[in-house]
This record gives C-alpha cells, sequence and structure tokens, in this order.
C-alpha cells in the first residue's frame, strides 16, 4: 500500500470505522432478523463506498491471489447472463445484488480489514454476540410464555417458534458458523475474560442448533471437527476439538436414548421404514429427508436441460418458470441444494467456478491450520467442511443464508493477505 493511501486511511480512520460497522451490523441483522432486505442494501451499498477506500490492499491480495481474483470476476460475470435472459429481470437484479455481490464485496472488505488491523479477526465477535443474546432471550421467553415449566412442550417449542418469531433463529445462516467461530475464536483471545464470554456464545450457539433441530448442520460440524481436529498440528487444539466432538456425540446419544427427542429433534417426522422400501414412491410420504431423496432426480433432470442458460437468477424467479414442476415436486418450491438451485437458474457454469472457488477456499484454509496452527483456522475449516455437507440439503445460496460461507471465505483469505498482521502468528 502506497504512503500517501495509508495516511488518508489514518487520517479519516473514525469515518471509515464507523462506516465499517455499519455495513459489518447490517449483514448480521440481516441474517438474524427477518424483512431486512432494505437493510441488505444499504450495507451491500455502503460496502462498495468503503471498498474504494480500501483498494489498494485489494489489489495488492489480487497480485499475490491472482487466479482467485480472476475467478470471482468469472463468477460474478457468469451470472449476468441470468439476468438478461430472465423473464422477470428486475426480481433477478434482487437476487443478483442480495446473494451474490454483496457478499463478494464483504469478502473483499474482510480481506482488506486483515489488511490493516491487527485485531479484525478478533474484533468481528461483538456484533454477532450481542445479537445471538437477544436472540436466545427472545426465543426463551416465547417459550415460557407458551410452556411455562412442561418440558415436552419446550422440547417440541423450537420448530414452532421458528415461524411465529420475527427473528430467523439462525436457521438461515446456520448455528454451525457461530458455533465454530466464537469456540475457537474465543481460544485464538488472549484475554481470559473475553475467551468466557466466547465459549458461552459457542454454547448457546449449539443449543440452537439441537433446539431447532438443524441435522444437516450437526452432521456436517460433526464431520467438519473430526477432520479438522486430525489435521491440526497442535495437541492442545486437537485435544479441544475432540472435546467438543464427544460432546455433541454425547449430546446425540442422549437424544437417541430419549425417545421424545429422538422423535422431535432428530427423526422430525422422518419414516426411515420407508425411506429404505427401495420404493420411490414410498420417499414421498416419508418425510423431510425422503421428499428431497424424492424430488432431487425430477430437479437434476431438469437442469440437465439447462446446461447454458437457466430459468434465470433468484429463487422467486425459479420458482414461477418451474411451477409445473414443483408441484410434481412436491410443491417443496425449489430442489434444496444450493448447487442444484444454482445451476438451475444460472446454467452450469457458475456452479463450475463456485466449486473451484470454494475448493481453494479449502486449500488456503489446510495451509493455514498447518502453517500457524491457530484455533480460528481449525474452526473455519470445520465451518467450510460443514457448509459442503449442509449445502447438499439446503439452498443457501439464497440471501442471508449464503453470508456465513462468505465470511469464513474472508477471513480465511484474509490471514492469508501479504500485509496481514496475523499472518505470522
Amino acid at each position: 500500500m502506497t504512503p500517501s493511501n495509508r495516511a488518508f486511511i489514518k487520517e479519516n480512520h473514525k469515518f471509515l470505522e464507523l462506516l465499517w460497522i455499519i455495513v459489518y451490523a447490517g449483514f448480521w441483522i440481516s441474517v438474524f432478523f427477518k424483512h431486512m432486505r432494505g437493510l441488505l442494501y444499504v450495507a451491500g451499498f455502503l460496502g462498495i463506498f468503503l471498498l474504494f477506500f480500501y483498494r489498494k490492499s485489494i489489489f495488492i491480495w489480487s497480485k499475490s491471489f491472482i487466479n482467485v481474483a480472476i475467478i470471482l470476476l468469472l463468477f460474478l460475470a457468469s451470472l449476468l447472463p441470468g439476468i438478461f435472459l430472465s423473464p422477470f429481470p428486475w426480481a433477478s437484479v434482487d437476487a443478483y445484488c442480495l446473494n451474490y455481490f454483496f457478499h463478494v464485496v464483504l469478502f473483499f472488505l474482510l480481506i482488506a480489514r486483515f489488511s490493516l488491523v491487527s485485531s479484525s479477526g478478533f474484533s468481528l465477535w461483538p456484533i454477532p454476540f450481542m445479537l445471538l443474546l437477544v436472540a436466545f432471550f427472545h426465543y426463551v421467553l416465547m417459550a415460557y410464555e407458551g410452556c411455562f415449566y412442561n418440558f415436552v412442550c419446550w422440547l417440541q417449542a423450537g420448530m414452532s417458534l421458528m415461524e411465529a418469531s420475527w427473528l430467523k433463529g439462525l436457521v438461515s445462516t446456520s448455528s454451525a458458523f457461530t458455533f465454530t467461530f466464537f469456540l475457537f475464536g474465543g481460544l485464538s483471545l488472549k484475554l481470559c475474560r473475553h475467551r468466557k464470554i466466547l465459549m458461552i456464545g459457542s454454547f448457546l450457539s449449539l443449543f440452537f442448533l439441537f433446539w431447532f433441530a438443524r441435522r444437516a448442520a450437526i452432521l456436517g460440524l460433526f464431520v467438519g471437527l473430526v477432520m479438522a481436529g486430525l489435521l491440526c498440528p497442535s495437541r492442545k487444539i486437537f485435544r479441544t476439538t475432540l472435546i467438543m466432538t464427544c460432546l455433541l456425540g454425547m449430546v446425540l446419544a442422549g437424544l437417541l436414548a430419549y425417545p421424545l427427542a429422538r422423535k422431535t429433534l432428530l427423526l422430525r417426522g422422518d419414516k426411515i421404514d420407508l425411506i429404505l422400501s427401495g420404493s420411490r414412491e414410498d420417499l414421498a410420504r416419508s418425510g423431510s429427508l425422503g421428499m428431497r431423496l424424492y424430488i432431487w432426480p425430477l430437479y437434476l433432470k431438469e437442469a440437465s436441460k439447462r446446461i447454458f442458460k437457466g430459468t434465470g437468477l433468484g429463487r422467486r424467479v425459479q420458482k414461477r418458470v418451474l411451477s409445473d414442476l414443483n408441484r410434481r415436486a412436491l410443491n417443496l418450491e425449489h430442489a434444496h441444494n444450493l448447487f442444484l438451485n444454482m445451476w438451475l437458474q444460472a446454467g452450469l457454469f457458475p456452479v463450475f467456478l463456485f466449486v473451484i472457488f470454494y475448493g481453494l477456499t479449502l486449500k488456503r484454509a489446510l495451509w493455514w491450520l498447518k502453517n500457524s496452527g491457530d484455533p480460528l483456522a481449525v474452526g473455519m475449516l470445520a465451518f467450510l467442511l460443514a457448509f459442503l455437507l449442509m449445502s447438499f440439503f439446503e439452498g443457501m445460496e439464497e440471501m442471508t443464508r449464503f453470508t456465513p460461507f462468505w465470511m469464513a471465505s474472508g477471513i480465511v483469505w484474509g490471514y492469508a493477505a501479504p500485509e496481514s498482521s496475523l499472518l505470522s502468528r
């Protein structure tokens, strides 16, 4: 970075810091709260404005990782035909901005923050932690009003509260990210007091995971923690990862041993006997997992006809164009698979580029882990692995469902930035 640019940023530090807080908080509030489309636009456009001041840091990073920068630019460009060829172009423009463009802006902003501020990795936690506390007390009070001291009611309340609340309950973003971020980010902190605060955040996230029965996220976390722990060179962090994996396993074992919890939180109406019957017709009435297994071949067949041209970007556009298919697909409205949804909306080429970017990010997370042994590296690697598994069961490409992936990617590549003061940790 040139001395003049660094001097300008130093002179306007307070203004740029305020802009960053507004942008970062805007994304997180949109993650937690419903009906925040307008706020996400404000955060996105302010992020573009802020990125202009940090352009030198991004340029230096892009020169060092030119392949990643090109992949991202090609990815954004490959999505543009999904706007131009869409039967509902304005809806597709909306989806392009909210689902992809603003998230790439956030990705580059995180990289710039790591280049400029030595404590960036650890100053990211207060805003999501405060929002997580708000969500926790809100849901607990709602459950208490309806259940009082009825344990069975409390056990069943999680799924019903998600629809009745003005909070998203971390379903869209998945508590998997906040769990790994708070847990392993806390282990990276030097102050014991801050560590304890972040430990609280990680256990609240774990509570949400089980209470809202996020089965794909739990399974993804379990796999991600095991793999990240095995790859970690630090024995201390390996032991911590092993303990958390065992904790997840014990909670799962406890739920499996209790019939009502097993049915409410793990099976959730899935009929295992029908899923294993081998009859495709039985899948349609075997619960959410069976329904996904039933609809995926239908959507895959449709996607094979749309190699180069999709329906147009956006879940709303996809729903309208494929209305007949949606009726045959049990009225689930979309494929409940990130890669299939992206393919259906924009063709196969953006999916190909996204998979390459994901692979490069995963490789960089491994490099960070092996070269630093940083606890946060374990957390981000575990989340990225969990995200991949979750993406096969849910359409994570829609709005703030995608936010955690881009945050994790920004943190991973931010540590790899040439000017990052944290690189030598």
